[in-house]
């Protein structure tokens, strides 16, 4: 079980190449960037302090502004595209996209959220839709770099 979201793709290098080898599959969590790919935050959203959020880098460091642009950006291709579930559709079929990920966990605050995390495994991504994820992440590249989340740094 790995955090892995379209700012988050460290594992892509190293474990992604491994588990395909060894024919092991990967449970993804966070999918949906804590919340931020629910299309419901912008650059002014705070957190209580009771929330693991308020003392991100993910959420507080200076290049939040880039991950929100990311977020409006896939908002567009989702739209374009006609995506069920808006962005938060594209960012899970953007991870259920590789062969190593098995399923994808969608965090739910209750059973109607839950529902709807359920239905956002529907349609596969495009190439139409991967390659414009890709020019928005290439546009923002200090969106997706490595931040703090107790995690071991990158294997050699």
């Amino acid at each position: 079980q790995v955090g892995y979201h379209v700012m988050r793709r460290r594992l892509e290098a190293a474990e992604f190449p491994w588990c395909r080898e060894h024919g092991v599959g990967v449970l993804a969590y966070g999918p949906l960037a804590h919340g931020l790919l629910t299309g419901r935050m912008d650059e002014g959203t705070t957190f209580p302090a009771n929330d693991w959020r308020a003392q991100s880098e993910f959420f507080a460091d200076e290049h939040f502004a880039d991950r929100v642009a990311v977020m409006r950006r896939m908002q567009q291709i989702a739209d374009e595209s006609g995506r069920p579930g808006g962005v938060a559709g594209l960012a899970v079929a953007w991870v259920l996209r590789r062969p190593e990920v098995t399923s994808a966990i969608v965090g739910a605050h209750d059973a109607a959220q839950a529902r709807g995390a359920a239905a956002l495994a529907g349609a596969p991504l495009s190439a139409d839709e991967e390659a414009a994820i890709d020019a928005v992440l290439a546009e923002y590249p200090a969106a997706s770099r490595e931040y703090g989340h107790g995690e071991p740094p990158p294997r050699d």
